[in-house]
Formats: C-alpha cells, sequence, structure tokens
C-alpha cells in the first residue's frame, strides 16, 4: 500500500520522480518507529486525534525531507523488504 501511495505522490505531483526510489525505506521506518513508541507507552498524546496528527506531521516532514534532497552519486543504495521480493518474483 505505501509503494502504490507514493507512487500515486508522484503522479499527482507530490512528490518529485528523483526522490521517489527508496522513498518506502524512509517512510516505512519512520511511521514504524512512531508506531512502536506509542504500543511501547513511550510517547501519549491527549487523544487518538492527537495521535493522527502527529502522525500526519511525521509523514509531511518525511516527504518534504525527500523532496528536498538531492540524491548523490552514485545512487542511494536500493532497500528491498520480504513484500518487495515478493512482487519481484511474481513478475518474472
Amino acid at each position: 500500500m505505501l509503494v502504490a501511495e507514493l507512487d500515486r505522490l508522484v503522479d499527482a505531483g507530490g512528490l518529485p520522480a528523483v526522490a521517489r526510489p527508496g522513498a518506502e525505506f524512509i517512510v516505512w521506518p519512520a511511521v514504524h518507529g512512531l508506531a512502536t513508541l506509542l504500543i511501547d507507552g513511550l510517547v501519549h498524546f491527549d487523544s487518538e486525534r492527537a495521535v493522527d496528527r502527529e502522525v500526519e506531521r511525521l509523514v509531511r516532514a518525511v516527504l518534504t525531507g525527500l523532496a528536498h534532497e538531492t540524491p548523490p552519486s552514485p545512487a542511494w543504495p536500493s532497500g528491498r523488504s520480504s513484500q518487495s521480493e515478493r512482487r519481484a518474483r511474481a513478475r518474472r
């Protein structure tokens, strides 16, 4: 789902295409980190709405950072997940 949404953001002009490669491996750990802190009770917010707002803030901050970075030469390392590897095998 994250891959599809990032692709949709690129198509809609919300994320530069140059920032798209591997973006899921930047967004995913950021959201996962906040989720883990919340689940473990290390971070608290006053309401579910406040949690939603902080998640949105986190994602916006990460996407803003991605949109403003300059890819190094050579390109960023290519991350893989079990899901991306399954998709690659299914395409073959």
